[in-house]
């Protein structure tokens, strides 16, 4: 042990530069590892969460409005009944919703907005005020909050109009406060909510009300009053998504009559997907830099083998073995990488509010700075491993040290086969040994 810990204090010693590259490499892998996995897996946990407390259930369905109902011959009242009457269903919730057009917010606009009233009952979101912060307060007239995702696809801030409706007839809001919608709030879905006041939502009402009353056209009305559908599965269904969809069609054939269906799974799919294409991008870097690092490290544990040759043969010579030496350089790498891995946990923290902070306007979602302690241990510990594996395949060469080799300085035993090389005869004794030595120290 004593030797082991004198050949380890002097490596990292004469190493110095090589065990600081090797610490400062490991700490950007494990900042880089850390951040992407908790990122990745707050993301799922934080949007499934949010769901739930905004008041999604398993599947929300957009009715047509009210004219097009009116052409089939139903109305919202007698679909949702027919719903309630599915086996499968634990609960139906509905809740008024308006249907415009984005007509202009910074000279961009043409998408479908789904416009509820912010004190709704039936979903409720978390507003975010100037300062991103989480505030009660609640929109007066002419004000507007809307997605996070707002702020990528229309550079939207606080104190900034948008005008919704079409040529038709438009109303102009101020935009409040910002909102986390974790069902449809992705800059990749076309379909955004917007919320408004109390006030705001009776004169759409009416208005849209009115238009359905004159009979106009689709393309003329600006407009349209329908209602949001929130549709729960029985708890303890052995149905999978697209089961219990099919289920419902079976019974009242809702689909008929929807804009839109999303079921939470899919919604899940969308929310998430800049948020997977942007993990697997770090991810792919973090892997290129990890093996980055393993072949430098093995250069460097090459280059140390080849310079101590001479004194790793001296060290066996006095009792080493090989496995002794192995363990020795083993340590110090290891004591290297591991102190970079495990300081990168919390100096990830500050990296993954970052990360949030810029990917809030594209995924929509005000994912959670949080560590994921569990996972990335794991991780960090399957990295050990690899490296530790490394390590002990890169040192085989230590094996080729041996006490006669330090006394040469490390050479081999020169052999040479010449062509000039004559058989030792018998007769001539004398003469056939001073040849062969005479070719043998011109070719040495």
């Amino acid at each position: 042990m004593r030797y082991i810990m004198m050949v380890l204090r002097g490596n990292m010693r004469r190493n110095k530069g090589v065990h600081i590259s090797v610490l400062v490499l490991m700490l950007i892998i494990s900042l880089a590892f850390c951040s992407v996995l908790s990122y990745y897996t707050n993301s799922i946990r934080h949007d499934s969460e949010a769901m739930e407390e905004v008041g999604y259930g398993g599947m929300l369905a957009a009715l047509y409005g009210e004219n097009r109902l009116d052409a089939y011959g139903t109305s919202a009242d007698k679909i949702i009944k027919n719903i309630g009457k599915c086996d499968a269903v634990q609960e139906v919730k509905a809740t008024d919703v308006v249907y415009l057009l984005l007509k202009d917010c910074n000279g961009k606009g043409g998408n479908s907005s789904f416009v509820l009233n912010d004190t709704d009952s039936v979903l409720t979101y978390d507003q975010y005020d100037v300062d991103n912060k989480m505030t009660d307060r609640r929109l007066e007239k002419g004000e507007v909050s809307v997605p996070f995702s707002f702020i990528g696809m229309y550079d939207c801030k606080i104190g900034d109009t948008v005008e919704l409706g079409n040529d038709n007839g438009s109303y102009t809001f101020k935009v409040a406060s910002f909102f986390e919608d974790p069902y449809m709030g992705s800059s990749v879905m076309g379909i955004k909510t917007i919320l408004i006041s109390d006030e705001d939502f009776a004169d759409l009402k009416a208005k849209a009300a009115e238009d359905h009353r004159s009979g106009l056209e689709d393309d003329k009305r600006s407009f349209e009053l329908s209602k949001l559908i929130i549709i729960d599965k029985k708890p303890g269904l052995d149905l999978t998504e697209m089961e219990f969809e099919r289920e419902l069609n079976n019974v009242s054939d809702f689909a008929s009559y929807c804009w839109i269906t999303l079921s939470k799974e899919q919604a899940g799919s969308y929310m998430l997907l800049m948020t997977k294409v942007f993990s697997a991008v770090l991810l792919i870097f973090v892997v290129l830099l990890l093996v980055a690092a393993m072949i430098v490290l093995g250069h460097n544990i090459g280059s140390s083998i080849e310079m101590d040759f001479v004194n790793i043969g001296i060290l066996k010579a006095v009792g080493m073995t090989n496995s002794s030496v192995k363990l020795a350089l083993l340590a110090g790498y290891m004591c290297t990488v591991a102190a970079g891995l495990f300081a990168g946990i919390p100096l990830a923290i500050p990296i993954l509010k970052i990360i949030n902070s810029a990917t809030r306007s594209s995924s929509g979602l005000e994912v959670p700075s949080d560590i994921n302690v569990g996972l990335v241990l794991c991780v960090i510990l399957s990295i050990l491993l690899l490296i530790a594996a490394f390590i002990m395949l890169k040192t085989r060469r230590i094996s080729e040290a041996t006490p006669i080799k330090a006394i040469r300085g490390g050479r081999d035993s020169v052999h040479f086969s010449s062509v000039l090389k004559l058989p030792v005869s018998g007769k001539k004794l004398g003469v056939s040994l001073a040849y062969r030595q005479f070719i043998s120290e011109k070719k040495q």
